[in-house]
């Protein structure tokens, strides 16, 4: 399940945006939504985009045309979002953030979750960029300060308490500004144009 944004200069990407301007975030924004999809795609795993924001989008209409299903999200903050999404079914729940996402890694994280509760690929920032779940669990959505740099900490306290057996990658990078590109760009995952606007202009 990918939960993302419906792409609106200056309502995306904004700590990119500070650096790159808005619309040139846009476009980047676009590029990881883009890659984030194609990377589902690869993996054959099941396709559910969960939306804040319009559905018309032309960016999701050419997403359901190959076979993904399209969801609003419900109001609340990312906690509510991810329960919500995740209620009812095994999930993995992915943002489009992640560049170093693989479909071989998406599908090592389904088969983990055969023999595990949760699986998580924590952020080197201190949230996750990745986090599957063998049934719903509302108690790991309702303690974290989201956005925070605390994120990761408190949901493993809560899986822990829980017992829940969890399998925890090494952390990732997520990516939310210049310089996260940048690292993006030397890590071969993402194209240099881009993060040389700033540069340019």
């Amino acid at each position: 399940m990918v939960m993302t944004k419906t792409p609106v200069a200056g309502k995306v990407k904004t700590r990119l945006a500070r650096d790159w301007g808005d619309e040139l975030a846009l476009q980047g924004y676009i590029l990881l939504v883009e890659k984030t999809l194609a990377t589902v795609e690869q993996s054959g795993l099941p396709r559910q985009l969960h939306i804040a924001g319009e559905l018309q989008h032309p960016l999701w209409q050419q997403a359901k045309q190959r076979g993904w299903q399209l969801h609003p999200q419900c109001d609340g903050d990312l906690g509510d979002k991810m329960l919500a999404a995740s209620a009812g079914q095994p999930s993995i729940l992915v943002g489009c953030d992640f560049p170093g996402l693989s479909s071989g890694r998406l599908q090592d994280v389904a088969r983990k979750l055969q023999s595990h509760d949760a699986v998580v690929i924590p952020a080197t920032d201190g949230g996750y960029v990745l986090l599957g779940l063998k049934q719903a669990c509302p108690e790991i959505f309702d303690g974290p300060s989201w956005g925070s740099s605390s994120v990761w900490n408190t949901t493993q306290k809560t899986l822990n308490s829980l017992r829940l057996k969890t399998y925890v990658y090494p952390a990732e990078d997520d990516l939310d500004t210049a310089e996260d590109w940048s690292r993006a760009v030397s890590a071969g995952l993402l194209p240099k144009m881009l993060s040389t606007y700033k540069g340019d202009r």
